[in-house]
């Protein structure tokens, strides 16, 4: 699929990939050659690998448009806007944005828009889905991508976590997308056994997804005796993958110095994946250097 990524200059040809938050080596990279800002690229010409960067910068954040009772803003709306121009400007290659699923405020195109019309950013949205299908063509063209939650287990994966009969009118919504022209990608909070991720894998096939990532699972998700979970190589050899499908492990591991803003309020997770760096008032480019938020937090 032909999709847009955000390349970085000075940074040896790095893609951010908005739909699995991976970043890569941009597969046309070569000394002397400029490949900076937003671009579209056959997405099957990605190196599987992904590249792990350390920059003042950083190259992603996770946008939560959640405003905290202390912060006193009296406009959200003009307090998200200032955010977005902030995002716009900062050189940051991805914005993933959630928080309950943001795709319900009427502003998020516009927000969306506001941080892509930089030239530098993609923007993802996180969202159960359940909404999407009444939304999907407003989201077009605002949004680079949409990666869709479906947590739970095998047989039907909202189940445990999500209100009963949710999962048809996920899946209506990624279709909706998918139809669209939005990339869609799955992620899933389960034991890794291969019925569950063969299931989802299948899930993703059937609605036009294009790829899926595994994320540590719920406390107190378990599966029965005789269930085995996964290894890493298994993740390959076990289970009947889709060409061009992409299925992605993400760990606690690779959550270190994940930057988070809180409606206008920034904070750090710290690397074990669990501390949380108090958060301080974002009003700067500068309020993104860790310095900054650790300086001030």
């Amino acid at each position: 699929m032909i999709r847009v990524f955000a390349a970085a200059s000075g940074l040896d040809g790095i893609l951010h990939d908005p739909a699995t938050g991976a970043t890569h080596y941009h597969p046309d990279r070569r000394p002397g050659a400029d490949h900076a800002g937003r671009q579209l690229l056959d997405d099957h010409r990605l190196p599987v690998g992904a590249v792990d960067l350390e920059r003042p910068i950083p190259v992603s954040v996770r946008w939560r448009l959640r405003v905290p009772a202390t912060s006193g803003i009296g406009n959200r709306a003009d307090a998200w806007q200032r955010v977005a121009g902030i995002l716009a400007d900062a050189g940051v290659l991805g914005v993933e944005i959630g928080g309950g699923d943001p795709i319900l405020l009427a502003g998020l195109p516009g927000l969306a828009r506001r941080i892509t019309a930089g030239g530098r950013a993609v923007v993802s949205l996180t969202t159960t889905g359940r909404h999407l299908s009444g939304r999907a063509d407003m989201l077009a063209g605002a949004v680079d991508a949409v990666r869709v939650t479906l947590d739970g287990p095998a047989v039907d994966p909202h189940r445990l976590h999500h209100h009963p009969g949710s999962l048809r009118h996920t899946m209506e919504g990624i279709r909706a997308a998918v139809n669209a022209g939005l990339p869609v990608h799955l992620y899933s909070r389960t034991i890794a056994t291969r019925d569950r991720v063969q299931t989802l894998i299948n899930l993703a096939a059937q609605t036009g997804a294009g790829g899926l990532t595994l994320l540590p699972p719920f406390a107190g998700d378990t599966v029965g005796t005789g269930h085995h979970v996964l290894s890493d190589d298994e993740r390959v050899t076990a289970l009947a993958i889709p060409a061009g499908f992409r299925l992605r492990l993400h760990d606690r591991a690779r959550l270190a110095s994940v930057t988070v803003i809180a409606g206008d309020h920034i904070r750090r997770i710290d690397a074990d994946g669990t501390t949380v760096i108090p958060s301080r008032p974002l009003h700067t480019v500068a309020d993104l250097l860790p310095e900054s938020v650790d300086a001030h937090g």
